[in-house]
């Protein structure tokens, strides 16, 4: 995900210096979202958004949001020596520099056919979180409580379809990143006799903002049918997404556990 860049400066950054949030601005200095021109040999490689936090203990998180590769966060450490920013990728045992300058930081990524990208990072202030707590689960759809939850039951003349979430958590961390892990399934009733139709889980991570009373989620790489940006309004523990539809207005509720 990331690679070598130029050391920086002469002198010694320590630690504390560097901790803190870092928001990708640029990509070979075109501000976000960027689009591959064709000769950089991807087709309309996109990226809409990266997350970076240094954490004082030493460890990092980083997320990137686009359309090649990307959708996910790395967890590593990183440490400073000489000047030179350098973090250890701990999935994947990869050390990589960056070149950081006052409240800017430089990573290059190896392209393909020697076209490499630059990313330019700037440190950013994190806005005071709208809600408590950093784990809450689906417990209601359009007030229906029973688990597993029913999101729609559908009869068109002989037939039923029941679609039902068997189960969704969000997750927040750093006051930046989040996690969302859902099951669903999907029943199918004729004449009475009931088949499964289909069943879907899916884990997607992104990065979130506190607005007064609401959180917006940016999904790094959302699933089918999912929109990059996704709004919750926050009532007192509660986060609650409304989406209208067709059929009116469909609400699902999550609480902490």
């Amino acid at each position: 995900m990331l690679a070598t860049a130029a050391a920086c400066g002469d002198g010694v950054t320590i630690p504390g210096r560097a901790a803190g949030y870092y928001r990708l601005v640029s990509v070979n200095g075109q501000p976000l979202p960027y689009v591959s021109p064709p000769s950089v040999g991807l087709a309309y490689l996109q990226i809409w958004r990266g997350d970076l936090v240094l954490r004082s203990n030493g460890t990092f998180r980083h997320g990137l949001g686009g359309n090649v590769g990307f959708g996910f966060v790395v967890d590593g450490t990183y440490r400073v020596s000489n000047g030179e920013l350098e973090l250890s990728d701990s999935p994947l045992g990869v050390a990589v520099s960056a070149q950081l300058s006052g409240d800017s930081l430089r990573v290059i990524h190896f392209g393909p056919a020697d076209n490499d990208l630059i990313f330019t990072y700037r440190r950013a202030q994190l806005a005071p979180s709208t809600f408590p707590g950093n784990r809450y689960r689906l417990r209601a759809i359009n007030g229906r409580t029973a688990e597993p939850l029913v999101a729609y039951d559908t009869t068109i003349g002989e037939h039923r379809s029941v679609a039902y979430v068997n189960y969704d958590t969000l997750e927040f961390s750093d006051a930046v990143f989040f996690r969302r892990h859902r099951a669903e399934s999907e029943v199918g009733y004729t004449n009475g006799q009931a088949t499964l139709v289909g069943s879907s889980e899916w884990t997607t991570w992104g990065a979130y903002e506190s607005r007064p009373g609401s959180v917006v989620l940016f999904h790094y790489s959302p699933p089918p049918l999912i929109p990059i940006r996704d709004s919750l309004a926050v009532a007192s523990d509660t986060l609650v997404r409304r989406t209208a539809l067709i059929t009116g207005i469909h609400e699902e509720r999550y609480t902490r556990p």
